[in-house]
């Protein structure tokens, strides 16, 4: 089963990810889909720490499915100035 879903993680602010690039920590993050073993979330290209609140974001879902951490796997760039990291369920 795989969960897609087009929220916008924000974790101190109401700002969309589209929007409030930048402004505030965690902002830029957006959860984009899960399974049982890899979870895949989007966040702002060079904002720093957005990775480890995309990490963050990733052993929160792993944990719905039973795992208790989250591995990164992969960075991709789009061409929107995202990155897609995909994480491993541990």
């Amino acid at each position: 089963m795989v969960v897609l879903l087009g929220c916008t993680v924000t974790l101190l602010a109401g700002c969309d990810a589209r929007t409030g690039v930048g402004s505030t920590p965690g902002s830029s993050v957006e959860f984009v889909a899960a399974n049982s073993s890899t979870v895949i979330v989007d966040y702002a290209r060079g904002v720093n720490s957005e990775l480890d609140i995309a990490r963050q974001v990733a052993t929160d879902k792993c944990r719905l499915f039973g795992g208790t951490s989250a591995v990164l796997e992969s960075l991709n760039t789009t061409a929107s100035n995202t990155e897609r990291a995909s994480f491993l369920c541990r």
